[in-house]
Protein backbone atom coordinates (compact mmCIF):
# COMPACT_ATOMS: atom_id res chain seq x y z
CA UNK A 1 0.00 0.00 0.00
CA UNK A 2 1.20 3.29 -0.76
CA UNK A 3 2.06 4.84 2.71
CA UNK A 4 2.59 8.60 1.40
CA UNK A 5 -1.23 8.81 1.14
CA UNK A 6 -2.83 11.17 3.75
CA UNK A 7 -6.04 12.26 4.81
CA UNK A 8 -6.16 15.13 7.49
CA UNK A 9 -9.11 14.86 10.42
CA UNK A 10 -10.42 18.00 11.74
CA UNK A 11 -10.60 18.62 15.41
CA UNK A 12 -11.62 22.12 16.57
CA UNK A 13 -9.27 24.32 14.54
CA UNK A 14 -6.62 21.53 14.97
CA UNK A 15 -5.92 19.44 11.49
CA UNK A 16 -4.97 15.44 13.06
CA UNK A 17 -3.09 14.09 9.75
CA UNK A 18 -3.75 10.06 9.13
CA UNK A 19 -1.26 7.99 7.47
CA UNK A 20 -2.45 5.34 4.92
CA UNK A 21 -1.10 1.83 6.65
CA UNK A 22 -0.91 -1.88 5.51
CA UNK A 23 -3.20 -4.00 7.89
CA UNK A 24 -0.44 -6.20 9.80
CA UNK A 25 -2.62 -9.30 9.04
CA UNK A 26 -4.73 -10.41 6.09
CA UNK A 27 -6.61 -12.11 9.46
CA UNK A 28 -7.22 -8.55 10.63
CA UNK A 29 -8.95 -7.36 7.38
CA UNK A 30 -10.87 -10.27 7.71
CA UNK A 31 -12.11 -9.66 11.22
CA UNK A 32 -13.17 -6.43 10.20
CA UNK A 33 -14.69 -7.28 7.28
CA UNK A 34 -16.69 -10.48 9.28
CA UNK A 35 -18.17 -7.62 11.85
CA UNK A 36 -18.85 -4.91 9.59
CA UNK A 37 -20.30 -5.99 5.90
CA UNK A 38 -21.14 -2.99 5.40
CA UNK A 39 -17.27 -2.31 4.32
CA UNK A 40 -18.37 -3.99 1.10
CA UNK A 41 -19.26 -1.37 -1.20
CA UNK A 42 -22.86 -1.90 -1.52
CA UNK A 43 -24.29 1.40 -2.72
CA UNK A 44 -21.11 1.61 -5.41
CA UNK A 45 -22.27 -1.82 -6.53
CA UNK A 46 -25.44 -0.66 -7.41
CA UNK A 47 -26.48 3.08 -6.70
CA UNK A 48 -30.30 2.69 -7.42
CA UNK A 49 -30.89 -0.91 -5.13
CA UNK A 50 -27.66 -0.35 -2.78
CA UNK A 51 -26.80 -3.72 -1.76
CA UNK A 52 -27.00 -5.16 2.04
CA UNK A 53 -25.27 -7.99 3.50
CA UNK A 54 -26.03 -10.61 5.87
CA UNK A 55 -22.83 -12.74 7.34
CA UNK A 56 -23.49 -16.08 7.01
CA UNK A 57 -20.14 -18.08 7.78
CA UNK A 58 -16.43 -17.37 8.17
CA UNK A 59 -14.01 -20.10 6.71
CA UNK A 60 -16.76 -21.58 4.59
CA UNK A 61 -15.89 -25.51 3.17
CA UNK A 62 -15.94 -25.49 -0.57
CA UNK A 63 -13.53 -27.61 -3.62
CA UNK A 64 -11.85 -28.74 -0.33
CA UNK A 65 -10.26 -24.96 0.89
CA UNK A 66 -11.90 -22.67 3.36
CA UNK A 67 -13.47 -19.82 1.28
CA UNK A 68 -12.87 -16.31 3.69
CA UNK A 69 -16.06 -14.95 3.75
CA UNK A 70 -19.64 -15.85 2.49
CA UNK A 71 -22.38 -13.60 2.39
CA UNK A 72 -26.11 -13.15 1.10
CA UNK A 73 -27.43 -10.09 -0.23
CA UNK A 74 -31.12 -8.51 0.17
CA UNK A 75 -31.94 -10.68 -3.59
CA UNK A 76 -30.38 -14.11 -2.09
CA UNK A 77 -27.63 -13.72 -4.32
CA UNK A 78 -24.39 -15.77 -2.47
CA UNK A 79 -21.28 -13.56 -2.02
CA UNK A 80 -17.78 -15.24 -1.84
CA UNK A 81 -15.64 -12.89 -0.82
CA UNK A 82 -11.72 -13.41 -0.27
CA UNK A 83 -9.58 -11.05 1.34
CA UNK A 84 -5.62 -10.61 0.84
CA UNK A 85 -3.84 -7.98 1.94
CA UNK A 86 -1.84 -5.68 -1.28
CA UNK A 87 1.67 -6.37 -0.70
CA UNK A 88 0.31 -10.17 -1.08
CA UNK A 89 1.52 -11.50 -4.46
CA UNK A 90 -1.10 -14.65 -4.29
CA UNK A 91 -3.74 -11.96 -5.11
CA UNK A 92 -2.57 -11.64 -8.54
CA UNK A 93 -2.57 -15.79 -9.63
CA UNK A 94 -3.41 -18.40 -6.87
CA UNK A 95 -6.36 -16.21 -5.89
CA UNK A 96 -8.01 -15.79 -8.78
CA UNK A 97 -7.68 -19.76 -9.44
CA UNK A 98 -8.79 -20.21 -6.24
CA UNK A 99 -12.40 -18.34 -6.39
CA UNK A 100 -12.69 -19.68 -9.60
CA UNK A 101 -12.85 -22.85 -8.17
CA UNK A 102 -15.35 -22.08 -5.37
CA UNK A 103 -17.37 -20.92 -8.06
CA UNK A 104 -17.29 -23.56 -10.48
CA UNK A 105 -18.17 -25.97 -7.19
CA UNK A 106 -21.02 -23.93 -5.37
CA UNK A 107 -24.08 -25.67 -6.86
CA UNK A 108 -22.95 -28.85 -6.13
CA UNK A 109 -21.71 -29.07 -3.00
CA UNK A 110 -24.06 -26.05 -1.06
CA UNK A 111 -28.06 -26.03 -0.82
CA UNK A 112 -30.13 -23.51 0.65
CA UNK A 113 -30.50 -25.91 3.79
CA UNK A 114 -26.84 -25.69 3.98
CA UNK A 115 -26.58 -22.27 4.51
CA UNK A 116 -29.45 -21.81 6.66
CA UNK A 117 -27.52 -24.35 9.08
CA UNK A 118 -24.36 -22.01 8.75
CA UNK A 119 -26.42 -19.44 10.12
CA UNK A 120 -28.09 -20.81 12.95
CA UNK A 121 -24.52 -21.72 14.17
CA UNK A 122 -23.36 -19.97 17.22
CA UNK A 123 -27.15 -18.29 17.40
CA UNK A 124 -29.70 -19.38 19.43
CA UNK A 125 -32.21 -22.07 17.74
CA UNK A 126 -34.35 -19.31 16.50
CA UNK A 127 -31.66 -16.58 16.25
CA UNK A 128 -31.09 -17.14 12.35
CA UNK A 129 -35.12 -16.73 11.73
CA UNK A 130 -33.97 -12.75 13.29
CA UNK A 131 -30.92 -11.93 11.80
CA UNK A 132 -32.77 -12.33 8.38
CA UNK A 133 -36.09 -10.83 9.19
CA UNK A 134 -33.35 -7.83 10.71
CA UNK A 135 -31.58 -7.93 7.43
CA UNK A 136 -34.83 -7.00 5.62
CA UNK A 137 -34.20 -9.34 2.26
CA UNK A 138 -36.64 -8.17 -0.50
CA UNK A 139 -38.56 -10.75 -0.20
CA UNK A 140 -42.62 -11.44 1.08
CA UNK A 141 -41.29 -14.78 3.46
CA UNK A 142 -38.24 -15.74 4.75
CA UNK A 143 -39.19 -19.26 2.95
CA UNK A 144 -39.13 -16.82 -0.44
CA UNK A 145 -35.73 -15.98 0.54
CA UNK A 146 -34.36 -19.08 1.50
CA UNK A 147 -36.11 -20.75 -2.04
CA UNK A 148 -34.32 -17.99 -4.04
CA UNK A 149 -31.01 -18.61 -2.79
CA UNK A 150 -31.43 -22.28 -3.66
CA UNK A 151 -32.54 -21.36 -7.15
CA UNK A 152 -29.25 -18.94 -7.35
CA UNK A 153 -26.76 -21.45 -6.50
CA UNK A 154 -28.22 -23.85 -8.99
CA UNK A 155 -28.01 -21.26 -11.58
CA UNK A 156 -24.85 -20.19 -10.79
CA UNK A 157 -25.82 -16.49 -9.60
CA UNK A 158 -23.24 -15.75 -7.53
CA UNK A 159 -21.03 -12.43 -7.05
CA UNK A 160 -17.45 -12.67 -6.46
CA UNK A 161 -15.49 -10.31 -4.59
CA UNK A 162 -11.66 -10.00 -4.20
CA UNK A 163 -10.84 -7.31 -0.87
CA UNK A 164 -7.68 -6.21 -0.41
CA UNK A 165 -6.27 -2.86 1.46
CA UNK A 166 -5.14 -2.56 -2.21
CA UNK A 167 -5.89 -4.17 -5.34
CA UNK A 168 -2.60 -4.43 -8.07
CA UNK A 169 -3.39 -3.08 -11.26
CA UNK A 170 -2.71 -6.64 -12.56
CA UNK A 171 -5.60 -8.27 -10.71
CA UNK A 172 -7.95 -4.94 -11.43
CA UNK A 173 -7.59 -6.03 -15.54
CA UNK A 174 -8.27 -9.63 -14.83
CA UNK A 175 -11.01 -8.89 -12.44
CA UNK A 176 -12.74 -6.38 -15.43
CA UNK A 177 -11.69 -8.89 -17.48
CA UNK A 178 -13.98 -11.80 -16.17
CA UNK A 179 -16.81 -9.81 -15.52
CA UNK A 180 -17.55 -8.75 -18.93
CA UNK A 181 -17.45 -12.18 -19.87
CA UNK A 182 -18.86 -14.44 -17.07
CA UNK A 183 -23.00 -14.40 -16.85
CA UNK A 184 -24.80 -14.37 -14.51
CA UNK A 185 -21.74 -14.63 -12.22
CA UNK A 186 -20.52 -11.20 -11.44
CA UNK A 187 -16.92 -10.35 -10.37
CA UNK A 188 -15.65 -7.53 -8.29
CA UNK A 189 -12.93 -6.31 -6.29
CA UNK A 190 -12.76 -3.86 -3.36
CA UNK A 191 -9.98 -1.94 -1.38
CA UNK A 192 -10.88 -1.21 2.01
CA UNK A 193 -7.90 1.02 3.02
CA UNK A 194 -6.48 1.87 6.20
CA UNK A 195 -5.80 6.01 7.56
CA UNK A 196 -4.37 6.08 10.95
CA UNK A 197 -2.93 8.85 13.09
CA UNK A 198 -0.55 8.72 15.90
CA UNK A 199 -2.78 7.97 18.80
CA UNK A 200 -4.41 5.45 17.18
CA UNK A 201 -7.51 6.77 15.34
CA UNK A 202 -8.53 4.88 12.07
CA UNK A 203 -10.58 5.80 9.00
CA UNK A 204 -11.40 3.08 6.67
CA UNK A 205 -12.10 3.86 3.18
CA UNK A 206 -13.78 1.26 0.66
CA UNK A 207 -13.62 2.04 -3.43
CA UNK A 208 -15.40 -0.88 -5.87
CA UNK A 209 -13.20 -2.18 -9.06
CA UNK A 210 -14.36 -4.42 -12.16
CA UNK A 211 -18.25 -2.69 -12.06
CA UNK A 212 -17.20 -1.31 -15.92
CA UNK A 213 -19.99 0.02 -17.80
CA UNK A 214 -19.31 -2.52 -20.80
CA UNK A 215 -20.31 -5.49 -17.89
CA UNK A 216 -22.83 -3.67 -16.67
CA UNK A 217 -24.35 -4.04 -20.48
CA UNK A 218 -23.56 -7.55 -20.78
CA UNK A 219 -25.58 -8.16 -17.75
CA UNK A 220 -28.13 -6.53 -18.30
CA UNK A 221 -27.49 -4.12 -15.26
CA UNK A 222 -29.10 -0.83 -16.45
CA UNK A 223 -27.49 2.45 -14.73
CA UNK A 224 -30.38 4.50 -14.14
CA UNK A 225 -29.11 8.19 -13.37
CA UNK A 226 -29.61 8.77 -9.45
CA UNK A 227 -33.22 9.79 -9.23
CA UNK A 228 -32.95 12.87 -6.90
CA UNK A 229 -30.36 14.60 -9.80
CA UNK A 230 -32.52 14.14 -12.63
CA UNK A 231 -35.72 15.90 -10.74
CA UNK A 232 -33.33 18.15 -9.38
CA UNK A 233 -32.07 19.07 -13.03
CA UNK A 234 -35.90 19.26 -14.39
CA UNK A 235 -36.24 21.87 -11.68
CA UNK A 236 -39.07 19.46 -10.13
CA UNK A 237 -37.13 19.48 -6.85
CA UNK A 238 -35.08 22.15 -5.22
CA UNK A 239 -32.97 23.76 -2.15
CA UNK A 240 -35.67 23.78 1.33
CA UNK A 241 -38.11 21.06 -0.76
CA UNK A 242 -39.22 19.00 1.97
CA UNK A 243 -38.99 15.16 1.65
CA UNK A 244 -41.25 12.55 2.92
CA UNK A 245 -40.10 8.87 3.94
CA UNK A 246 -42.53 6.75 3.30
CA UNK A 247 -43.84 4.14 5.89
CA UNK A 248 -44.35 1.29 3.49
CA UNK A 249 -40.36 1.02 3.69
CA UNK A 250 -40.37 0.49 7.52
CA UNK A 251 -40.71 -2.73 8.69
CA UNK A 252 -44.73 -3.17 9.16
CA UNK A 253 -44.26 -3.60 12.99
CA UNK A 254 -41.97 -0.41 12.77
CA UNK A 255 -44.30 2.27 10.63
CA UNK A 256 -47.90 0.85 10.97
CA UNK A 257 -48.26 3.12 14.00
CA UNK A 258 -47.41 6.56 12.01
CA UNK A 259 -49.37 8.89 10.72
CA UNK A 260 -47.55 9.40 6.98
CA UNK A 261 -46.81 13.31 8.23
CA UNK A 262 -45.31 11.96 11.29
CA UNK A 263 -42.25 14.59 12.16
CA UNK A 264 -40.29 11.80 12.60
CA UNK A 265 -40.61 11.21 8.57
CA UNK A 266 -39.88 14.39 7.44
CA UNK A 267 -36.57 15.67 5.37
CA UNK A 268 -35.82 19.28 4.01
CA UNK A 269 -33.46 18.43 0.85
CA UNK A 270 -29.99 20.09 0.66
CA UNK A 271 -28.73 21.11 -2.90
CA UNK A 272 -25.71 23.43 -2.77
CA UNK A 273 -22.49 22.80 -2.61
CA UNK A 274 -22.04 19.19 -3.80
CA UNK A 275 -24.27 16.29 -3.97
CA UNK A 276 -27.69 16.08 -2.76
CA UNK A 277 -28.23 15.26 0.53
CA UNK A 278 -31.01 15.44 3.63
CA UNK A 279 -31.42 17.53 6.66
CA UNK A 280 -33.18 15.86 9.43
CA UNK A 281 -34.95 17.26 12.63
CA UNK A 282 -37.30 14.47 14.03
CA UNK A 283 -37.41 17.18 16.85
CA UNK A 284 -38.75 20.44 17.11
CA UNK A 285 -36.66 22.69 17.97
CA UNK A 286 -34.24 20.25 17.96
CA UNK A 287 -30.53 19.50 16.53
CA UNK A 288 -30.91 18.98 13.13
CA UNK A 289 -28.69 16.72 11.41
CA UNK A 290 -27.53 16.02 7.49
CA UNK A 291 -27.09 12.95 5.72
CA UNK A 292 -27.05 10.89 2.46
CA UNK A 293 -31.07 10.29 1.28
CA UNK A 294 -29.67 6.58 0.98
CA UNK A 295 -29.24 6.46 5.09
CA UNK A 296 -32.55 7.94 5.81
CA UNK A 297 -34.34 5.15 6.55
CA UNK A 298 -32.26 3.45 9.06
CA UNK A 299 -32.07 7.03 10.83
CA UNK A 300 -35.46 6.75 11.01
CA UNK A 301 -35.58 3.42 12.40
CA UNK A 302 -32.57 5.11 15.24
CA UNK A 303 -35.71 7.60 16.23
CA UNK A 304 -38.26 4.80 16.20
CA UNK A 305 -35.73 2.08 18.27
CA UNK A 306 -33.39 3.41 20.58
CA UNK A 307 -30.98 -0.02 20.13
CA UNK A 308 -30.74 0.21 16.08
CA UNK A 309 -27.40 0.96 15.36
CA UNK A 310 -26.85 0.17 11.58
CA UNK A 311 -26.83 3.08 9.08
CA UNK A 312 -26.72 1.50 5.81
CA UNK A 313 -27.91 2.40 2.31
CA UNK A 314 -31.07 2.15 0.66
CA UNK A 315 -32.57 2.98 -2.79
CA UNK A 316 -33.63 6.22 -2.72
CA UNK A 317 -36.25 5.98 -5.82
CA UNK A 318 -39.05 4.34 -3.71
CA UNK A 319 -38.25 5.71 -0.62
CA UNK A 320 -39.42 9.14 -0.76
CA UNK A 321 -42.58 10.81 -1.65
CA UNK A 322 -42.88 14.43 -1.61
CA UNK A 323 -46.29 14.49 -0.18
CA UNK A 324 -47.03 12.47 2.73
CA UNK A 325 -48.03 8.88 1.35
CA UNK A 326 -47.78 10.36 -2.28
CA UNK A 327 -46.23 9.14 -5.34
CA UNK A 328 -42.36 7.88 -4.82
CA UNK A 329 -39.55 9.83 -6.32
CA UNK A 330 -38.99 6.81 -8.81
CA UNK A 331 -42.86 6.82 -9.58
CA UNK A 332 -42.83 10.91 -10.60
CA UNK A 333 -39.82 10.39 -12.45
CA UNK A 334 -40.80 7.58 -14.79
CA UNK A 335 -44.45 9.43 -15.39
CA UNK A 336 -42.43 12.63 -16.09
CA UNK A 337 -40.76 10.21 -18.89
CA UNK A 338 -37.45 11.33 -17.45
CA UNK A 339 -36.42 7.68 -15.81
CA UNK A 340 -36.60 4.77 -17.68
Amino acid sequence: MDNSSTLFLREGTELVALTGQAYETEDVLQRLLARYPDLLPGEAMNPQEPRRFLLIKREATVAGMQLDHLFLDQDAIPTLVETKRGANTQTRREVVAQMLDYAANVAGEWSAELLQSWLHEGVESDGGQELVAEFDPAFDSEEEFWSQVEQNLRDGKVRLIFVADEIPSSLQRIVEFLNERMTPTEVLAAEIRQYVTEDGKQILHTGLVGQTEKARDIKGQTRKPPVLEVLIAEGILSEDQVLWLRREILRKDRGDDLAPDDRRLRFVLRTEGGAPRVQYQPVEGGEVEELTASKARDRVRQELEPDFKQLRPRAVNDSFSIEPGGKTLGELAVEKELWE
